[in-house]
């Protein structure tokens, strides 16, 4: 019983890492803007704006050899 519940502290502890490296864009200003700073209030801290998005990561396509 102990184990499980350490295994499940510790992906609690993964999720709260995975949500703090979560970054959003402004779309005026495309300034990189914390999630804690989205979390309280909608809007971009450097220009005002009230539309703030997250960057999608590119992916590579590799040919098989």
């Amino acid at each position: 019983m102990q184990k499980m519940q350490s295994s499940v502290r510790g992906a609690s502890l993964l999720a709260d890492r995975r949500i703090t490296m979560v970054a959003y864009k402004c779309i005026e200003c495309q300034k990189e803007i914390k999630h804690d700073l989205v979390k309280k209030r909608v809007r971009c801290p450097y220009c005002g704006s009230k539309i703030v998005y997250k960057p999608r990561t590119t992916s590579t396509v590799v040919d098989a050899v």
